[in-house]
């Protein structure tokens, strides 16, 4: 084969001619036979006058087709109707009124020259008026363009301002979260200390006293509210992150198993456990011991959410965190993969205004004497301990999940 020949010349037969290149020949030939017909439409209205009145006068009849297609199609085509009807004019005259044509009256050529200015003036008019109504169609275009782009602008603008607040209240609740952690580990670590003071001696007066004399009964009763403060103390210190505790390999679905036994025995009979388990869920290291007192903590509340009975749902997965996951739940945990676990109830869910507050100490919905507040912050400070996080989904009249996430590959050994 003969190397760089045109594809189009290679013989296997002719291009075919672009469209766009057929399209104004056809407009042309169009034009052209409407123009023949207006022509041929005077023609015969002139002949048919002419019978009736003998008159030059009769060709200004035609002005009317010329002032259509010169103000639709331009003075071009004006023009060449014009040139049409007066070969059409003399032909009718010639036959029907031949007397005319040897003198040419002055109407005639006033006739003439008055389709020529028709044509003319119309032609250009009507295409001003054109090109007028085509910028009028485009601005219009462009303006509905310019509309929708502003519609679509504005709502990006709403959608990112509703973006940037939220994501400015999750930082300001971080920061609250922060200080009231500071706060509440200085406390409670100093607190801890006379805590313990009191329990040792409450202990030494509970074995010098007498068995089942008014003053052991008393040491007994200052030893119980010491360990119930030392308790409230552990639970500050762990919503603190300063509870110090040891770390080994942690398999959540393993832990459950575990706890669920003690958390069946805590709840009513009316209450249905089930633990989902995601087989491939991978280990990683924590505190056994913090990480199942978060549970059980969230295990209890979920029990007190359904005064009527349900169901308490346990379930583990592992979880991508990226950062729009931590937008969706108002996080500040790095990303990455993380092992998760969610403990669902369906109780009554929680109210938007309680929502706000709940891992802040001290925080409860319960009624006085039934919760001192520290369970959920407790559970947080866990959470953040591990270098993970918690977050809760709630529906009223529906339930709610809370969910724990650690990550799977620690950043740093935990405090």
């Amino acid at each position: 084969m003969e190397s760089g020949k045109n594809p189009e010349q290679s013989g296997f037969g002719t291009p075919d001619i672009p469209e766009s290149r057929n399209r104004p020949r056809q407009q042309t030939l169009v034009l052209a036979g409407v123009i023949l017909a207006f022509s041929l439409v005077y023609f015969v209205l002139l002949y048919v006058a002419l019978h009736f009145v003998r008159s030059s006068a009769l060709s200004t009849i035609g002005i009317v087709f010329v002032s259509y297609i010169a103000w639709r199609n331009g003075a071009v085509a004006g023009l060449a109707l014009v040139a049409l009807n007066h070969l059409w004019t003399s032909t009718a005259f010639l036959i029907l009124a031949p007397e005319f044509t040897r003198s040419y009256p002055p109407e005639a050529i006033i006739s003439i020259l008055v389709h020529v200015g028709v044509a003319l003036l119309l032609g250009y008019f009507g295409r001003l008026a054109a090109d007028l109504r085509k910028e009028i169609e485009v601005r219009k275009m462009a303006e509905a363009s310019l509309m929708l782009l502003q519609n679509e602008l504005e709502q990006r603008v709403e959608t990112r301002t509703r973006e940037l607040d939220k994501v400015n209240e999750f930082l300001t609740q971080a920061r609250k979260m922060e200080a009231i952690g500071h706060l509440a580990g200085s406390i409670a670590h100093d607190f801890n200390n006379y805590l313990n003071i009191i329990l040792g001696y409450s202990a030494l007066l509970v074995k010098k006293l007498e068995p089942n004399s008014p003053p052991r009964d008393w040491a007994i009763n200052v030893e119980k509210a010491a360990a119930t403060a030392a308790e409230l103390t552990s639970q500050l210190l762990a919503f603190s992150r300063k509870k110090k505790f040891p770390v080994r390999p942690v398999n959540l679905n393993t832990l459950i198993e575990e706890l669920i036994p003690l958390l069946s025995s805590a709840v009513k009979h009316s209450i249905t456990i089930s633990h989902v388990a995601d087989a491939q869920l991978p280990e990683f290291y924590g505190g056994v011991d913090q990480i199942k007192s978060a549970l059980l903590n969230l295990g209890l509340n979920a029990r007190d959410a359904m005064k009527n009975g349900g169901a308490l749902t346990i379930s583990t997965k592992t979880v991508d965190v990226t950062e729009a996951y931590c937008r969706k739940h108002g996080l500040t945990c790095p990303t990455g993969t993380f092992a998760s676990v969610s403990v669902a109830d369906t109780g009554t869910g929680i109210e938007p205004e309680a929502f706000k507050h709940l891992f802040e100490p001290f925080f409860t919905t319960k009624d006085e004497g039934k919760g001192t507040g520290m369970g959920l912050a407790a559970v947080f400070g866990i959470a953040q301990n591990h270098h993970g996080a918690v977050f809760a989904e709630t529906e009223l009249g529906s339930g709610t999940t809370f969910t724990m996430l650690f990550p799977v590959k620690m950043l740093e050994t935990p405090a």
